[in-house]
C-alpha cells in the first residue's frame, strides 16, 4: 500500500480507513513505548544516565543481558 498523506492527492474511500488504522497503531506503540519507559527507569533507577542509554543503544534493553546493575553491591 502506497500512502499520500501530504501530496494533494484525493483520498479514496478506503483512505479513512487507512487513516483510522494508522492512528491506532500509532496509539498502541505510543501507549506501550511510554510503559516500557516507565519499567525501564523503575528497574534501573540505581545506574547513571549515561549507563542507561548505553545499556539501550546496545541492545542489551531488549535482551535482558545487561550486567550493569549497582544495586547488588
Amino acid at each position: 500500500m502506497t500512502y499520500f498523506d501530504s501530496s494533494g492527492v484525493s483520498p479514496s474511500p478506503d483512505d479513512d480507513f487507512s487513516r483510522q488504522v494508522q492512528a491506532q497503531i500509532r496509539q498502541v506503540l505510543s501507549d506501550h513505548e511510554s510503559r516500557i519507559a516507565e519499567e525501564w527507569s523503575k528497574a534501573k533507577k540505581g545506574m547513571p544516565l549515561y549507563a542507561r542509554w548505553a545499556m539501550a543503544l546496545s541492545g542489551s534493553a531488549t535482551t535482558g543481558s545487561g550486567t550493569g546493575s549497582t544495586d547488588d553491591q
